[in-house]
């Protein structure tokens, strides 16, 4: 939700885009293209996003796509969702 603290966190896009605008998001797949994406939408507000990807974290996976070392096999699908949230205001 855009309180006080989120308004000065989105305030250069509130003009053009606002948070509670975007509709509920469905990536499908998780890899390069998805993880990226998926950073993207957070830090633009979405907060409303599902993930489909049965895949998990693996060394190869590491130079193209948004994964700490610490989801090495993980499922991505989840570790991209605990990875956007890092992205996410707090309050």
């Amino acid at each position: 939700m855009i309180n006080e603290t989120n308004e000065k966190v989105y305030l250069r896009q509130l003009g053009i885009l606002n948070p509670l605008s975007i509709p509920p998001v469905t990536l499908l797949g998780a890899g390069a293209t998805g993880s990226g994406i998926g950073i993207i939408l957070a830090k633009l507000g979405c907060n409303n996003i599902t993930i489909w990807d049965g895949d998990v974290v693996e060394t190869h996976n590491m130079p193209n796509q948004y994964f700490q070392n610490k989801y090495m096999g993980k499922n991505k699908a989840v570790a991209l969702a605990k990875e956007m949230v890092s992205y996410m205001p707090t309050e």
